[in-house]
């Protein structure tokens, strides 16, 4: 599901959100006074500050139906081998949020050309019912802005899918960028947004960016820094290109956890090895990159395309394909995306998404969705998916 504007719009949707607006016309009266409520918690220091309240309501009906074949233990006998078992859930109605949130941003002038920014998001179920009470944190974070370029630390989003993700990450239901939500959150990666994170970005060079960010231990590691990631990002209004690398370190938290639960099981005492024992584990590594471009004539096209490899059983690959037509206060979108591993059980799924949306306005939207996928491995396993998704977006 994507959490970004059209490509119509522009393909700098990196920390802003979709289409998030700062007015209230439309926005229910409980809604104006939960803002106010919090606002006047707020100290005086804050409230003279630069600040920046909206939010999106979004919610929708989906349809799912899943059928497919699995391997289950066998029920008369545990020595016997696996047997394959067929499902079909028939087909199941649900009513869904689809990432309503709430936020807060905003920025103070510290003089000589320095600002602190900040921005804190959180998720509210729109299906269920907007409560705060365990909501969830979308985004945290604050930093320095100046000349030079900012420095932000907290939840936020990663440089990787800025560069690679976003780009194709462009429909309102379930079915949205699969290949790349399918490898992008492999071998402990978080495929959007992360906490514990330092990131460094640049200057706009003419439309070129430069990301960097390193990703802290939560509970201190080896060396305190799990993850690092390095992306490039280029917008001339037309053309968009980005390129992203990253890598969990081979003395990470995550390896270090995974390999000390292998030795306290008895599988590094050499009799029978486990794979995390009998390798030098590099760490993950993840490379991958985009390309849009935006027609004058309301015409536009993507892609992205990744590979990940864990140095044990997976080497995965992946690309989306998007593209969209808007004309009027309507945009019609269609995709294609495939996602595949070489190695361990060869695992393919590959599928497609068409859809349709409706602007009344700036800050209100209807939507159509279908997507179907379809996996499968080596062992004749397999699941199909169709999913129809019907909704509604309210953003004041």
């Amino acid at each position: 599901m994507r959490d970004t504007n059209s490509l119509q719009n522009s393909h700098k949707r990196c920390v802003n959100l979709r289409k998030s607006n700062s007015g209230f016309s439309g926005s229910s009266m409980i809604i104006r006074l939960l803002i106010l409520s919090i606002a006047s918690t707020l100290p005086l220091g804050v409230a003279a500050q630069e600040l920046t309240v909206y939010g999106s309501v979004r919610v929708g009906i989906r349809h799912i139906d899943q059928s497919g074949r699995v391997f289950v233990p066998s029920d008369d006998d545990d020595d016997r081998l696996p047997e394959l078992d067929v499902f079909d859930n028939g087909g199941e109605w649900d009513m869904s949020d689809e990432l309503s949130r709430l936020g807060f941003k905003g920025s103070e002038d510290l003089g000589n050309g320095l600002s602190a920014i900040y921005h804190y998001e959180f998720g509210v179920d729109s299906a269920d019912g907007p409560t705060l009470g365990g909501a969830e944190k979308r985004l945290a974070y604050a930093g320095l802005k100046g000349n030079w370029g900012e420095v932000t630390m907290g939840t936020n989003w990663i440089p990787y899918y800025n560069a690679v993700g976003e780009a194709v990450d462009l429909f309102w239901g379930p079915f949205t960028a699969n290949g790349y939500y399918e490898v992008a959150g492999l071998g402990n990666f978080e495929d959007d947004r992360s906490g514990n994170l330092i990131i460094y970005r640049s200057p706009d060079f003419g439309g070129l960016n430069l990301l960097g960010s390193i990703k802290t231990s939560a509970d201190g590691g080896e060396t305190g820094v799990d993850e690092y990631q390095l992306a490039a990002t280029y917008d001339n209004g037309s053309l968009f290109l980005g390129t992203a690398f990253r890598e969990l370190r081979k003395n990470s938290t995550v390896v270090a956890m995974e390999k000390k639960r292998a030795e306290e099981a008895g599988l590094c005492d050499g009799s029978a090895p486990a794979l995390i024992c009998a390798v030098k584990v590099k760490g993950n590594r993840q490379f991958g990159g985009s390309a849009g471009y935006r027609f004058d004539f309301g015409l536009s096209i993507s892609g992205s395309a990744q590979k990940s490899d864990d140095d044990l059983l997976d080497d995965w690959t992946s690309y989306d394909l998007y593209s969209e037509y808007a004309f009027g206060n309507n945009v019609v979108r269609a995709a294609y995306f495939n996602a595949e591993n070489d190695k361990g059980n060869e695992q393919e799924t590959d599928g497609w998404i068409v859809g349709f949306d409706h602007s009344f306005s700036e800050r209100t939207l209807f939507w159509v969705e279908y997507g179907d996928s379809d996996t499968k491995d080596r062992f004749n396993q397999r699941e199909d998916v169709r999913s129809l998704s019907i909704g509604f977006k309210q953003d004041f």
